[in-house]
């Protein structure tokens, strides 16, 4: 079973009905994910909460939710609609009867909010939970969190919607702000954050949680000058720390020196003119030097090992020999979900080309969510040893072994490297779990010729998903993505574009 983080002494709530201050700091068993930090959080704004993946970011919100800080005041209703928090319990609910499931005797003081949601919902109003379709069912728990009108609410990585549902989403949620909830906010997404939120809490690198208020430009302007000042300081310490790489050098061949003219005078008293005392205290403070300076040494590569940089994707492929063979062929495919949408299907007489007998990597919608929820308690290296001894079942695959230094090797060409690789699976952020997802994907499966990606940059911070592109820009074989975030993601590195 997944656990909470630990929260970390001193953390408490205090509450007056208009503000919610926090002081909160949260840990996992050998990963701080930051040090108690002081926030405040007021009615009728939307706070985006913003950091890289796996600094806390859904950790907080999860704890928050749970109400697992001391003092949270119990009255404070809660509603958290997250990415990948699909359950299958109302899977025999209509739409309508879903929404309506938690409100008991509310239910025509509802009926007005459910014919507008009608309108948003469309024909989906009539269909079933158990259908599998990720963005519709993001915006019936939407509806539904929205509909419940809570004091706080959480929207961790709201995802899979197209534009219209966002600008949906949107003009909801800025409703329920102005009717004084309070708004928390988990996103990569630049537009959705520049469109909703006022106030940013944002994970340093330091591990502190701190707040800004204003618009996301002033916030990234922030972020910016602290990265900029963040990489000078880098800088002077690697100077420093070359420059006492040659004092240490200079202190050792001292004590070197004197080590070996000690040895050769032996037992006589004075060296050079110099009492054995002298010379006793003279090496003393040498050692005492060099002491400080590792030290010293030792406090710069601590700060270094906080800055480790992101490394772009290693994703490797293989263009067919027969190229002009098509992949996948396919010829008047008609698509529906259920019977009651027959004239309403997804796909009809559709007809394209990919090809036959290729080696195929796939990443579903949901990729993350299934690696947690199987795999949870193990950690990367021993999710991939289970992958790789299932996969040896199969006839061509014999030869995968690897070794732990192998798979922890492999794991830093994705960004998962120090000590991800050793921690437990549900400790990772989703971010994280995509990475970890696409490097088992291709470590069974190396040097495919199609690449189908669906949505994977949905949960991929900025610099994760600007490396990503990096790579497939040069990916030689194909890749068919799929994706609403079309700026960002798509236009970047796709040569032709279908709209359905």
């Amino acid at each position: 079973m997944e656990s909470l983080p630990t929260v970390l002494s001193p953390s408490r709530c205090r509450y007056n009905s208009t503000d919610l201050r926090i002081d909160l700091g949260l840990e996992y068993p050998n990963n701080l994910l930051f040090n108690v930090s002081s926030i405040n959080l007021q009615h009728g704004f939307v706070y985006g909460i913003c950091a890289a993946n796996g600094t806390g970011k859904s950790s907080f919100v999860e704890v928050l939710a749970a109400r697992a800080i001391p003092n949270f005041p119990l009255d404070l209703s809660v509603a958290t609609v997250r990415s990948g928090g699909f359950k299958n319990k109302s899977g025999s609910l209509s739409v309508k009867d879903y929404l309506f499931e938690t409100f008991g005797l509310r239910k025509l003081e509802l009926e007005e909010s459910i014919s507008v949601q009608r309108v948003y919902l469309k024909v989906w109003i009539r269909r079933m939970m158990e259908i599998k379709v990720k963005g519709w069912k993001m915006k019936c728990y939407l509806a539904k969190a929205i509909l419940t009108r809570p004091e706080i609410l959480i929207l961790d990585e709201p995802s899979f919607l197209d534009a219209k549902s966002t600008s949906w989403m949107i003009d909801q949620v800025n409703l329920l702000a102005r009717k004084k909830s309070i708004i928390l906010l988990i996103s990569h997404k630049e537009e959705l954050l520049d469109s909703l939120s006022q106030r940013f809490l944002y994970i340093t690198p330091d591990k502190t949680m701190e707040q800004f208020n204003g618009t996301y430009e002033s916030f990234q302007m922030n972020v910016e000058r602290r990265n900029q000042t963040a990489l000078k300081a880098k800088q002077s310490l690697e100077e420093k720390q070359k420059a006492q790489a040659e004092a240490l050098k200079v202190v050792h061949t001292s004590i070197a020196k004197s080590e070996k003219t000690v040895a050769n005078i032996g037992d006589k008293r004075f060296i050079k003119g110099r009492s054995d005392t002298k010379k006793m205290k003279a090496t003393k403070s040498l050692m005492s030097r060099d002491k400080r300076l590792k030290k010293e040494k030792e406090h710069v590569e601590s700060i270094q090992v906080k800055a480790i940089d992101m490394v772009r994707l290693d994703i490797e492929g293989e263009i067919r020999d027969n190229a002009d063979i098509p992949l996948i062929s396919v010829s008047n495919v008609r698509f529906i979900y259920d019977e009651s949408s027959r004239s309403l299907p997804i796909f009809d007489n559709l007809d394209f080309s990919i090809g036959t007998k290729a080696r195929i990597v796939y990443f579903p919608q949901s990729a993350a969510e299934a690696i947690q929820k199987k795999y949870g308690q193990l950690n990367a290296i021993e999710y991939l040893n289970e992958c790789l001894k299932v996969e040896k079942t199969s006839d061509n695959c014999g030869s995968l072994t690897k070794s732990d230094l192998e798979l922890r090797l492999y794991l830093s060409h994705f960004s998962l490297s120090a000590k991800l690789p050793f921690r437990k699976l549900f400790e990772l952020s989703t971010g994280q779990r995509t990475r970890l997802y696409l490097a088992k994907e291709l470590l069974l499966h190396p040097n495919p010729n199609l690449l189908i990606l669906d949505e994977i940059s949905d949960n991929l911070d900025r610099q994760t998903v600007d490396l990503f592109v990096d790579s497939l820009k040069e990916f030689p074989a194909a890749i068919l993505a799929i994706s609403h975030q079309k700026e960002s993601f798509l236009f970047k590195f796709s040569q032709e574009n279908w709209s359905i």
